[in-house]
């Protein structure tokens, strides 16, 4: 016998997740597959490997980023990656916005291998203040973008800390993720940025970093190992991220006012 109201009852269920931008789907993954998982890793040498050392590494081919920001007239101001800041050498950028309560999207497909948790002050003073949120996505092909500065973070997001016990410590280290979790560029990872307890700072890091080959720059790999202690490879493999997306949407990026005092990029020029 059919039962035309539970198709109905189904159609209903499924526009409605279709409309949870909460809501993550992996839509080439089976339930009773699980695909190995390219990890690059940094070898703590020289630079950074994909994992399994005996892994097939997909081709990046033509990889566009997307807008981490549906709406970048929300933006108040851009900070470059590849320069000092505050006395400490940036490899990544920033967006400045003009409201803490931002939806902040992936703008990559790939899966989330590290995250962190830790309290800073307005100052930037780690181990007081407020709490703030880092992750790592990483694109098996060896793009990896990272996110720091996240103040609230979506439902989907919030259960891979909670599933791997990652709480909110007094140092901004990260926890690598054992099992990797898929995500799709363009599902939200934040809904608020920046500091809002202890300042009115609305802001988040954004910094892209391809671990292929090292990076076109000034510096040599010795200046960048001394420039970024205990192991911080990143910096080496720094880009200029806006080139990452169409030219329409980098020239959006680069029409944002720059902030800061400092000047240059060792990325962009």
């Amino acid at each position: 016998m059919k039962h035309p109201h539970l198709n109905l009852v189904i159609l209903t269920i499924s526009l409605f997740l279709s409309g949870c931008t909460n809501v993550w789907s992996f839509p080439n993954e089976s339930q009773n597959e699980s695909p190995a998982v390219i990890i690059w890793r940094s070898n703590m040498r020289d630079g950074y490997e994909p994992t399994p050392p005996d892994a097939v590494v997909p081709e990046c081919g033509n990889l566009v980023l997307q807008l981490p920001l549906r709406d970048l007239s929300m933006v108040e101001g851009r900070l470059v990656p590849g320069q000092f800041r505050g006395g400490d050498y940036k490899p990544h950028g920033a967006f400045r916005m003009k409201t803490s309560g931002v939806e902040v999207r992936s703008a990559i497909s790939g899966y989330i291998i590290a995250v962190a948790a830790y309290l800073e002050t307005a100052d930037g003073e780690v181990g007081k203040g407020e709490a703030q949120y880092l992750v790592d996505i990483q694109h098996p092909c060896g793009v990896q973008v990272r996110y720091d500065h996240l103040k609230v973070l979506s439902a989907p997001l919030q259960q891979v800390f909670t599933d791997n016990g990652v709480t909110v410590q007094n140092d901004s280290r990260t926890t690598d993720i054992p099992s990797p979790v898929a995500i799709q560029a363009g599902d939200v990872i934040a809904t608020s940025v920046g500091l809002t307890e202890t300042s009115t700072n609305y802001f988040f890091d954004f910094g892209v970093y391809d671990f292929r080959e090292r990076q076109p720059s000034t510096r040599s790999f010795e200046e960048y190992m001394k420039l970024l202690p205990g192991g911080l490879w990143l910096g080496v493999y720094g880009t200029c991220f806006y080139d990452r997306f169409s030219a329409e949407e980098a020239a959006a990026m680069r029409a944002i006012p720059l902030g800061g005092i400092e000047k240059g990029s060792d990325y962009c020029k």
